[in-house]
């Protein structure tokens, strides 16, 4: 679907839906909001499955490390070392541009080590977290 924001048109798409939240892309840039609202008793739940899910744009693993989509200031670290991700969790909250992004992993595993700070500047490609070897 195609959503006007201020002027600016958008090409919006819901690639899944689930109890933490919603995953859609923006002009071919994937997003993912987590669910912060109570619905309503009354709200008709509808299910949405996708035909493809696509990561563009979030993180990738190579080499069990996490690299990041972007390149911004690290604002938020919401995860722990040791702690386990899976696909979906959101994991950094890097600001790009004046815009605040969530980024969420696209692996299941457990965090060995995390390679920066909050406020600290990052560059697309750069190492975020290193995982434990299977």
């Amino acid at each position: 679907m195609k959503i006007k924001v201020n002027g600016k048109l958008f090409e919006v798409t819901v690639e899944q839906v689930n109890a933490q939240g919603v995953l859609f892309s923006i002009n071919d840039k994937s997003y993912f909001v987590e669910k912060n609202i109570e619905l309503p008793n009354s709200y008709n739940k509808r299910s949405i499955t996708p035909k493809k899910i696509s990561y563009k744009n979030q993180t990738q693993a190579k080499d069990n490390n996490i690299l990041s989509p972007i390149s911004g200031q690290l604002m938020e670290i919401l995860v722990k070392v040791g702690e386990k991700i899976s696909v979906g969790d959101p994991i950094f909250v890097i600001e790009a541009m004046k815009m605040q992004n969530k980024i969420c992993s696209t692996v299941n595993a457990q965090i060995e080590s995390i390679n920066f700070t909050m406020g600290e500047e990052v560059k697309a490609g750069e190492v975020l977290l290193t995982l434990k070897a299977n």
